[in-house]
């Protein structure tokens, strides 16, 4: 036991030092891509201030964890778990009115769109890092970080309280 343990740790120090040198070989690159991602995806947050598209699903889980209810549902629940574990820290209530589209939300709801909205913001970083390990040339993994910072469907899920982001942030990771 003793021996895994020190080999799981080895193995996770290797990779942290991996990701950090390849890191530090593109400082300016990567600072760019954060920045044209923070930039871009930031613009208008929290416009609109009501319930849009699929947070109707989300918000429903959101709350009834909140009031302790029973939910079932076929999706691994992590992502919902995740914003929970935000909107408690953010002091949210179970009283909030998540069933029709266009209803307005608390500002604790709409803060909370920042969570999805982080994970969204790295995604062309890890995918520059991602490619830069696969040995493609700076431009051209510059280039991809760059284009995925204007992708319109990653700016939408990663915009409002959808776990889409999370899913495509979580699977970059276990490539990196």
């Amino acid at each position: 036991m003793v021996l895994l343990t020190v080999s799981n740790n080895l193995i996770i120090t290797s990779l942290y030092n991996k990701f950090l040198t390849n890191l530090g070989k593109d400082k300016i690159i990567v600072s760019i891509i954060l920045i044209v991602s923070v930039i871009v995806h930031m613009i208008n947050f929290g416009f609109p201030s009501s319930v849009v598209f699929d947070e109707v699903h989300i918000g429903h889980y959101i709350t009834g964890y909140l009031r302790g209810a029973y939910i079932f549902d076929v999706h691994p629940p992590l992502g919902r778990l995740i914003l929970l574990f935000f909107a408690i820290i953010l002091g949210a209530d179970s009283s909030v009115n998540f069933d029709n589209i266009g209803n307005l939300l608390p500002e604790w709801a709409i803060v909370l769109r920042i969570i999805p909205t982080f994970a969204g913001i790295v995604i062309p970083v890890l995918a520059f890092l991602i490619l830069r390990q696969l040995k493609l040339s700076k431009r051209l993994s510059a280039m991809a970080g760059l284009l995925l910072c204007f992708e319109n469907s990653l700016i939408v899920h990663s915009r409002y309280l959808l776990t889409d982001s999370f899913l495509i942030v979580f699977g970059l990771i276990t490539h990196s």
